[in-house]
């Protein structure tokens, strides 16, 4: 059976409806594709109350505010959203830097066992550069295993066990730095080959540089950013 919807409701909300949503969009910070479905929701809800009061008998005006006071002041009801999205921007932190350092992974081990200045004879690499070279494939196994605990603990794994906000300031604190220190060794080991950063840059190879790794880079370090931004600085006073 189709449902009946006052064609007021859905096309024209009331004014007390619309103020709320709009208060609480002003409120809510976080991706915009999660904060657009939430808010979706959240309006949904507040259009099936306003039906339910018009039902009853009142008017419209009446009904959106019933509506409202029915769902909460938006102090009372912002936090509890917020925690959604929270949770979201960190989900999607890691979910981005999971990609991009195996992306990049194979796309760095492809280019480096066809650049010819790094191919024996021309460059035999010592120990202190295997041991980097080492390090480098260590931590960005680290990393991804790190992403990947992060996506299920601020998904199905969060339902399960106790995951605080601050966990998403630390995702994205650890995105940062880890995308700090996998650019400087890789560029150490670019640069402790002879020769290598001699070669003229070509146009086709400045146009590969920002495309793989410069602008994803900077990508993932904005949404880290955010992460920060909308959570905040977990306190050592407040876990005691």
């Amino acid at each position: 059976m189709l449902r009946r919807v006052h064609h007021d409701v859905r096309g024209d909300r009331p004014p007390a409806v619309r103020r709320y949503l709009a208060d609480m969009r002003r409120e809510l910070r976080g991706p915009a594709g999660a904060k657009v479905d939430i808010l979706n929701e959240l309006g949904d809800g507040l259009d099936d109350a306003v039906e339910a009061y018009l039902d009853s008998g009142l008017d419209r005006e009446a009904a959106g505010r019933r509506a409202v006071a029915d769902f909460g002041e938006v102090a009372e009801i912002a936090p509890q959203l917020q925690r959604e999205l929270n949770f979201a921007q960190g989900r999607r932190t890691a979910w981005l830097l999971s990609f991009l350092i195996v992306i990049q992974a194979l796309i760095a081990q492809f280019i480096w066992t066809n650049e010819p200045v790094a191919a024996p004879p021309r460059f035999s690499p010592g120990e202190g550069y295997m041991l980097l070279a080492h390090m480098l494939d260590v931590f960005q196994y680290v990393t991804v295993i790190v992403g990947a605990l992060a996506i299920a603990a601020f998904s199905w794994l969060g339902r399960r066990v106790p995951v605080r906000p601050g966990m998403v300031w630390g995702v994205g604190l650890f995105a940062i730095v880890a995308l700090v220190a996998k650019t400087v060794m890789a560029l150490l080991l670019v640069a402790l080959v002879p020769g290598m950063f001699q070669q003229t840059l070509s146009l086709m190879g400045a146009v590969q540089q920002l495309l793989v790794w410069i602008i994803p880079t900077c990508y993932v370090l904005g949404s880290a950013w955010r992460c920060l931004r909308i959570v905040p600085m977990p306190s050592p006073l407040k876990a005691r």
